[in-house]
């Protein structure tokens, strides 16, 4: 027997037939609509959705920096070391990755207009939150000496 499910909304980059463009979409009560994107390097605009939270709102990358997409209107941060968005929660938390003056990959949480780091335990690490609640806490993982380890932050502070 199939199994179904059901999906309210849900953001993604896919590639129509016959057409090697990306279109970037959101799937809303039963439409599929583009979302547009912000010009991208060489003239081709991109843009990626990772995250949508229960109001509409999504989060990626377009143009090699985190975007947020809210009432029609698509934004970068502002912020060029922030990569990506990954996820938003209700309250319009977002999480993503940073990259850092070491060539690493770090992870931030934006929150009231103003990006946060989240510090590896070591400063060699790799950062990559995965999620986070509406209590503003995140879980993701942090390498040390190349093994993967599990963190939560909040308040400021990394554990694991």
């Amino acid at each position: 027997m199939p199994r179904v499910v059901l999906v309210d909304d849900l953001v993604g980059t896919g590639a129509p037939e016959n057409n090697f463009g990306a279109a970037r979409f959101l799937y809303e009560n039963g439409v599929l609509r583009s979302i547009g994107a912000v010009p991208g390097y060489s003239n081709q605009p991109y843009a990626i959705g990772y995250g949508i939270n229960n109001t509409g709102t999504i989060v990626g990358e377009s143009k090699a920096e985190a975007m947020i997409y809210e009432n029609g209107e698509m934004k970068g941060f502002g912020r060029h070391s922030a990569l990506s968005a990954q996820k938003i929660n209700d309250v319009g938390d977002v999480i993503g990755v940073l990259a850092t003056p070491r060539n690493t990959h770090g992870g931030f949480v934006f929150r009231a207009n103003q990006i946060g780091v989240i510090a590896g335990f070591d400063e060699n690490a790799d950062v990559f939150p995965a999620a986070l609640n509406s209590r503003g806490q995140v879980v993701g993982s942090s390498t040390m000496l190349g093994i993967p380890h599990a963190f939560l932050y909040e308040n400021g502070t990394c554990s694991g």
